[in-house]
């Protein structure tokens, strides 16, 4: 009965993002988390106490959990934030001649350091988010081959410490945090110690204030962390 209990408790945090950062945060009881198993599993007649015992002796795997936010947070505290706006996002038809037309569309962009000019490949489609000035130039490659255009983009650029580039699990936080809060993904790359995420403009401020919040949540778990622990005073 314990192993079941186990194993599902196991599966129930492992599928959910928010029970998961929930105890990372130590904003979940075990009371708290065995109502919940006992709401979605009614069919199973679960024992609530029993649950409770069972989440209690299963701590040091929570621990994991906490271990892996200490671990984001350690770098996370550090991320500079840079907005772009003024972004389009392309898509248009694959095809035998795909390749040619993006060579093609760097000639033409000639890039520089402050241009954006970002290329995805789907099986079908291919996408290119472009500063809108640049648009023109994308609509002479591509021309009939362009099946939608999307504006009004803005682009986060979120710059990790160098140290981060060989960390495991450094962009899921943000993509992760923006999901959570209902914030539709235009795009997102990774490129060594730089994330790449792309919302509509409409969105600008949320997912600033979303991306800002984690960075200061970093910052506040790493130093508390780090601060010592005051002896309690004796009466």
């Amino acid at each position: 009965m314990a192993n079941d209990l186990t194993y599902l408790i196991r599966k129930t945090v492992d599928r959910d993002t928010i029970l998961r950062q929930g105890l990372a945060r130590s904003l979940i009881s075990p009371r708290a988390l065995a109502s919940y198993i006992v709401k979605i599993y009614p069919e199973k007649n679960l024992n609530i106490e029993a649950l409770r015992t069972a989440i209690r002796r299963m701590g040091a795997e929570f621990k994991e959990v906490q271990d892996y936010q200490d671990h984001s947070s350690k770098f996370i505290k550090d991320a500079k934030i840079h907005l772009k706006s003024g972004i389009v996002k392309v898509a248009f038809q694959k095809g035998d001649a795909s390749l040619e037309l993006i060579n093609r569309s760097i000639k033409a962009m000639e890039i520089y350091g402050g241009d954006t000019f970002r290329i995805t490949k789907g099986q079908k489609i291919l996408h290119v988010l472009v500063d809108e000035e640049n648009l023109d130039r994308i609509k002479n490659v591509f021309s009939e081959r362009i099946l939608q255009v999307e504006r009004n983009v803005v682009e986060f650029i979120i710059i990790l410490p160098e140290s981060a580039y060989p960390e495991y699990g450094m962009w899921a936080p943000f993509i992760n945090e923006i999901a959570l809060n209902k914030i539709s993904l235009v795009d997102a790359f990774s490129c060594g110690t730089e994330i790449s995420i792309f919302v509509k403009d409409e969105d600008r401020q949320k997912t600033f204030n979303v991306l800002e919040n984690m960075i200061e949540r970093a910052k506040k778990t790493f130093t508390e962390k780090a601060e010592p622990k005051k002896p309690k005073s004796k009466k």
